[in-house]
């Protein structure tokens, strides 16, 4: 193994060790010195790999945001070529739904702790973005579709941060199902 293959292979295991200890434990346990420990090297290499907690963080959020490209780019596959817009838009949003509720350590990572500054990342998740964008496109009218995209996004994202669409049994209140809310949004653009 080269010395350049063997670097990315230690940089790729201790992301992986991070995303395991996000799904574990969730964002407070993820620390350099714990990534290490999961990886099996010296607490040095997370450092000298990423540079600093926030490094690493951003290079789990990357791999994050490809993993939530890549679902939602699963879903949109494998709708059929004949699928109401509407009903296209509601399965991609549903996957971003349950990638959050899967996935809630990541998410949170991806969302909260993340520097959007890193071009990497703003890429990874502008590519993410553009799966959510083509699913609205046939859903609303183009003098809408700026207003009605990020109106839609909002909504699915806070979703997926407030829990929305799980079982919230000390909840004051029951969320309106998220399906019924697109609709309501969508009127009258959606057929």
């Amino acid at each position: 193994m080269t010395g350049a293959a063997s670097r990315s292979s230690l940089r790729d295991r201790l992301i992986e060790a991070g995303l395991e200890i996000l799904d574990e434990t969730g964002i407070e346990e993820l620390t350099l010195r714990r990534v290490a420990a999961r990886a099996g090297v010296s607490h040095a290499a997370p450092a000298h790999h990423f540079g600093s907690l926030s490094g690493l963080q951003n290079a789990i959020a990357i791999c994050g945001f490809e993993r939530l490209r890549d679902k939602l780019g699963l879903i949109e596959d494998a709708l059929p070529d004949d699928i109401a817009p509407y009903d296209r838009l509601a399965r991609i949003n549903n996957g971003y739904l349950e990638f959050s509720a899967t996935q809630p350590g990541l998410f949170q990572l991806m969302f909260s702790h993340a520097r959007h500054l890193d071009p990497k990342l703003q890429r990874a998740a502008s590519d993410t973005w553009a799966v959510l964008e083509r699913a609205t496109q046939s859903c609303v009218a183009p003098d809408r579709q700026e207003t009605v995209r990020t109106a839609i996004w909002a909504m699915t994202h806070g979703y997926a941060v407030l829990g929305l669409n799980r079982q919230r049994p000390n909840a004051p209140q029951t969320a309106a199902p998220f399906d019924e809310l697109l609709r309501l949004l969508l009127r009258p653009d959606a057929a």
